[in-house]
């Protein structure tokens, strides 16, 4: 399953910030580049409209915080 797959499902179901960055550092650390996980994050980020959006939830305070780790540090 691809990462944005299993993230989308982790999201859904509720998985705080620490799960999401670990499952993002799995498929790091199985080859994933780090920039081709950002794409992959920030295209669910796209999908939801968040770049259109201010709406506060802990969906999307997740997907940000372990987006903004792989901009900044390359890796989750």
């Amino acid at each position: 399953m691809s990462l944005k797959d299993e993230f989308l499902v982790a999201l859904q179901s509720g998985q705080g910030y620490e799960e999401l960055r670990s499952l993002a550092r799995r498929h790091v650390h199985a080859g994933l580049q780090g920039r081709a996980a950002y794409d992959e994050l920030e295209q669910i980020w796209l999908d939801y409209g968040f770049n259109d959006s201010d709406d506060e939830s802990d969906f999307r305070n997740n997907l940000e915080a372990v987006t903004e780790r792989l901009w900044y540090f390359g890796r989750p």
